[in-house]
């Protein structure tokens, strides 16, 4: 890849109600920049989390609210695995990602640009049980630490083993917090003096 590229990190991304990877007003701000961008033509690519149920189906039956898991495929919503994997640690254990790639093609210009997400479920893996599960639902209370760090960690290392050159990084709200010290070990910076 010849540009340089700013990446923007989320967990939520709102692209359509077909790919329910996000909640609300953040993904769906989200889902609008990487549209304005790519009607811009400005060399932006978009990192998040898969999550395989999505984030929630609510029904209402007998006055009780009930939250069903979304069945979804990435695949059919032009999502394409890509060979590349990358490890991290999350809780002191080697967990792998996996990523897809989804060109964000923009309705008033046809142009595009890049959304990845990461992947600790994808298919052939062998992450432990909770690893796999981490990757079902966004904001999951049970895994909320490690999606910031696989986000955080394993975004940038995942942009690199892609091939993005990447001159500005970018996180919305504190979902990749952990980016910040990935950045900081890449450049020398020692965490014992601290």
């Amino acid at each position: 890849m010849s540009n340089k590229h700013v990446a923007l990190y989320s967990l939520e991304w709102g692209l359509s109600d077909a790919i329910p990877i996000f909640n609300g007003g953040l993904g769906t701000l989200n889902g609008c920049l990487l549209y304005s961008f790519a009607d811009l033509g400005y060399p932006v690519v978009g990192v998040g989390l898969m999550y395989h149920k999505g984030f929630l189906q609510q029904r209402i039956v007998d006055n009780r609210q009930y939250s069903l898991p979304v069945s979804w495929k990435p695949e059919e919503q032009g999502f394409e695995l890509q060979q590349q994997k990358v490890r991290v640690r999350v809780y002191g254990q080697e967990v792998t990602l996996g990523s897809w790639k989804k060109k964000v093609t923009s309705p008033v210009s046809g142009k595009s640009v890049d959304l990845i997400l990461l992947d600790a479920n994808f298919p052939g893996n062998e992450n432990p049980g909770w690893v796999k599960e981490s990757s079902d639902f966004l904001y999951d209370d049970r895994f909320k630490q490690a999606h910031n760090v696989m986000l955080g960690f394993g975004g940038s290392a995942m942009l690199q083993a892609l091939g993005y050159d990447v001159s500005t990084h970018h996180a919305q709200e504190g979902h990749a917090a952990a980016l910040m010290l990935r950045l900081l070990l890449e450049k020398g910076w020692d965490e014992k003096a601290v």
